[in-house]
């Protein structure tokens, strides 16, 4: 092979890790929808389709990524490679590496989740009864990215001696609608480990418990745990009863980003007057556009609503090694709302939109709305409406709005038939 031939394999290499890394950040993102997740999807699977096609010249630049910078991103393309050509030794080799080079554990998991299913018949079986903790999990999580219930094996999995393994184990209960793993999801609330008990509420709220798993739920948010327990606790209340509870946290001192996010996955348009003041304040505005977003429908990414970055604003990291602010902006994928622009559009919109009554992109949560926002809305608000779905129909598994956008498709297409 030429020499020209081989840089340009091992750019692909390089370029598909760079991907991945991309596509991390793509499916968490505030301004990601469906159709560009598919675009970078696409450049992705051409990526990887390009290693498949050089064989042994793309294992072996993917390989060598992979030993020389044990990343995420070049942990993801060696493992998918690896998997799509069947090469057990290759993939036996990028595993060894997970129990010392923990960054590579996410894109492992990302690569079992990414390839077909039929391309893991016996591999994951064999990873879920391995000696070795990584392995087990890593052989969770590929489960719970296919929507797998693992059947025989859950006694085992929900009393692993590894507490990361048990708690991944507890929320694939959930994901995957097990509801004849309800009573040992209760049960997990009172695990010795505090993730253990958090995914365990989670789950056995989503498969339809409303004792127990509520007050963890409660108690877990009210003492700072702010992830996907309180959205899942928000959207399970109804709105009269969910802005009660929340007055209490606020009272106790909750963090404001908390409560302004929080006011979106209630979906109460009585919150509308209070996120119009915050889209007031530099810190706080595009998230409260955002949850002001999610209940009206209004989008300030259009030109009469989207507002300009104020003047002299900055937020994230910089070169004063003195500021103890190191974190990038949490609000970077959101669009500056223009307050005045939303004050009027809401005044304009009020009429359809009552107090006390649970709305979602403007809309009732019907079936047929939450299936739309699935196929047309943000990734965030997207993950709003797979929560709602699942809710509805106890069992039902949760959609993932983080699959390979193919299979995502065909997953709506089914459900819209």
């Amino acid at each position: 092979m030429t020499a020209v031939i081989e840089d340009m394999v091992a750019q692909y290499a390089e370029q598909t890790a760079f991907l991945w890394t991309q596509r991390v950040r793509a499916v968490q993102s505030a301004g990601r929808d469906l159709a560009s997740l598919a675009d970078l999807d696409e450049r992705l699977a051409a990526h990887l389709e390009g290693l498949y096609v050089a064989a042994a010249a793309g294992w072996r630049h993917a390989h060598r990524a992979l030993q020389e910078r044990p990343q995420g991103g070049e942990a993801f393309t060696a493992a998918a490679l690896a998997l799509q050509v069947g090469d057990a030794a290759g993939l036996d080799g990028v595993l060894a590496l997970a129990p010392t080079q923990s960054m590579v554990i996410p894109g492992i998991a990302a690569a079992f989740g990414w390839v077909d299913p039929a391309l893991l018949r016996g591999i994951v079986l064999d990873l879920i009864q391995s000696t070795c903790e990584v392995r087990r999990l890593i052989g969770v999580w590929a489960l719970a990215l296919h929507r797998v219930d693992p059947r025989a094996s859950w006694a085992q999995l929900l009393a692993d001696p590894s507490p990361t393994v048990r708690a991944r184990a507890l929320r694939l209960a959930g994901e995957v609608g097990a509801l004849h793993q309800r009573d040992a999801c209760l049960d997990g609330l009172t695990d010795d480990d505090a993730n253990c008990r958090n995914w365990a509420a989670w789950s056995s709220a989503l498969l339809g418990d409303r004792g127990r798993a509520i007050d963890a739920l409660k108690s877990q948010a009210e003492q700072g745990a702010a992830g996907a327990g309180l959205d899942l606790l928000l959207q399970i209340q109804a709105p009269d009863e969910a802005h009660a509870w929340l007055k209490g946290l606020a009272g106790r001192g909750a963090d404001l980003r908390v409560l302004l996010r929080a006011s979106g996955r209630v979906g109460d348009p009585a919150y509308v007057p209070w996120l119009l003041s915050q889209m007031q304040q530099p810190a706080t505005a595009r998230l409260a556009g955002e949850s002001f977003a999610l209940i009206t429908g209004a989008d300030f990414r259009e030109p009469g609503l989207r507002g300009r970055t104020p003047e002299g604003f900055e937020a994230g990291p910089n070169d004063d090694p003195e500021d103890p602010e190191v974190e990038s902006d949490p609000d970077a994928d959101l669009p500056w709302p223009d307050p005045q622009a939303a004050a009027k559009w809401w005044t304009e919109a009020r009429h359809r939109l009552p107090s006390g009554q649970r709305r979602w992109l403007g809309q009732a949560p019907t079936r047929t709305h939450l299936l739309t926002m699935l196929t047309e809305a943000t990734q965030r608000h997207r993950a709003v409406a797979a929560t709602a779905l699942a809710l509805g129909t106890p069992g039902r598994p949760l959609f993932d709005v983080c699959a390979p956008a193919p299979r995502q498709r065909a997953l709506l297409a089914l459900s819209a038939g």
